[in-house]
């Protein structure tokens, strides 16, 4: 196959350059396709996909394989961010000077919210929480009020 690739120094010499080194560019294109064939064959290209078959095939295994980077990339921040979140959940029972009866934080509940549907229905599910702790607030609140006024009343 790499025969096909590989130049001809007198069809080089009809373009102008000579095989000196006075050429901009000292690589042949079979040199350069086989140097890159391995990245490829890395993203999941096979061999003839990569030799045979339609060019720009490479261009969107390259895309992929950019995409993959930065997801992986993204994963492992997140999975930092975890970590950290856990450390620090269980340090101050670390300290050397932390005082008795110094307890750890709970780890979190549910995971991060990533998407903004994640993020929506975890803001909608702070809010709910906040409003029915605010109405038990509240309901304690008329409770005790309504117990005192009754008291006063039968007094």
């Amino acid at each position: 196959m790499s025969e096909v690739f590989s130049r001809n120094t007198q069809q080089t010499r009809k373009g102008g350059c000579s095989d000196d080194g006075d050429t901009p560019f000292n690589h042949s294109y079979s040199q350069i396709i086989l140097e890159n064939l391995p990245f490829y064959l890395m993203c999941g290209m096979t061999y003839t996909q990569y030799m045979d078959e339609d060019c720009e095939l490479a261009i969107y295994y390259r895309k992929k394989y950019l995409l993959e980077e930065e997801r992986y990339n993204y994963h492992a921040w997140l999975q930092g961010m975890y970590v950290y979140e856990a450390v620090a959940d269980v340090s101050p029972v670390l300290h050397a000077f932390a005082k008795r009866g110094t307890e750890i934080l709970p780890y979190a509940k549910e995971p991060y919210p990533i998407t903004e549907r994640q993020q929506k229905a975890a803001a909608e599910r702070e809010a709910a929480r906040k409003q029915a702790e605010m109405k038990a607030k509240m309901t304690e609140f008329m409770v005790g009020f309504n117990a005192q006024h009754n008291k006063e009343g039968v007094q």
